[in-house]
C-alpha cells in the first residue's frame, strides 16, 4: 500500500466532463487531473488491491502533445524499492474496480479499459471490471471466476477490436460459468454509447 494519496487533483477538469462523467462517478473512482509530479498533465487513476487499499496510480494522457512521443496513453506504477523489497505493479494480476467486489455476485461485466468501466458505472452498471489490456491473463480469469457465483453470469463487452480479449477468456471461463460475449457492431465503443444503448446490450 502507498503511504500517502495524491493531493490537489482536479476532479472538475473539462476533460473528465467531456467524457460525460458526473461528479458522482468522478468522486467514486477518485479521478482527477494532476498538474505536477510523475503524472503531470495526466488524469490520475487510483488503483486499489482486493482489500481496497491504495497501491498506486495509473495516468491517462489528455493531450498527447504534452507528453513525450515515447510515452503511452496510459502509464502505470513503476517498480520501486521500499524497506529492502522490490515492489512491482503487474496488470496481469489485477482487475480494475475488482476491489469493489467483496463477495461472489450474480453478474459481472468485463471490459478492456478504464474509460469503459467509468461509462458503464455512469449508466447504472455497478459490477464491472477492466483488465487494462487486449487480453485476459490466466490469473485475471481466476479472479473473474471467483468473483461470480457458481450459477452467475459473465458478460464480455467489447467492440470489434476486442476479439483477442474475448477469445482469451471464452475457452477457459465458459467451462466454469455462463459467459456471453456482447460484441458491439461497427466502430462503436462502449464510451460512445448512451445509457439506453448500453442497457439494450444485455
Amino acid at each position: 500500500p502507498l503511504d500517502c494519496e495524491l493531493k490537489g487533483l482536479d476532479g472538475g477538469h473539462p476533460y473528465l466532463k467531456s467524457k460525460g462523467l458526473s461528479s458522482e462517478t468522478i468522486s467514486h473512482f477518485g479521478l482527477g487531473f494532476c498538474s505536477r509530479g510523475a503524472l503531470k498533465d495526466r488524469i490520475a487513476i487510483p488503483l486499489r488491491d482486493s482489500s481496497g487499499q491504495l497501491i498506486g496510480y495509473a495516468g491517462e494522457a489528455i493531450d498527447e502533445s504534452l507528453v513525450p512521443s515515447s510515452a503511452p496513453r496510459y502509464s502505470f506504477p513503476e517498480r520501486r524499492e521500499r524497506e529492502g523489497k522490490v515492489l512491482e505493479f503487474r496488470r496481469s494480476l489485477f482487475l480494475y474496480n475488482g476491489s469493489r467486489i467483496r463477495t461472489p455476485i450474480d453478474e459481472l461485466v468485463v471490459v478492456e479499459d478504464f474509460a469503459s468501466v467509468w461509462r458503464l458505472f455512469e449508466s447504472g452498471f455497478r459490477q464491472v471490471v477492466g483488465v487494462m489490456s487486449h487480453e485476459c491473463s490466466p490469473e485475471q480469469i481466476e479472479l473473474i471466476a471467483s468473483a461470480v457465483k457458481p450459477l452467475g453470469r459473465v458478460w464480455i463487452l467489447t467492440n470489434q477490436t476486442g476479439e483477442q480479449l474475448a477469445h482469451s477468456m471464452l475457452s477457459i471461463l465458459s467451462t466454469r460459468h455462463f459467459v456471453r460475449w456482447v460484441r458491439l457492431t461497427g466502430r462503436a465503443s462502449v464510451v460512445e454509447l448512451s445509457s439506453e444503448e448500453l442497457k439494450a446490450c444485455f
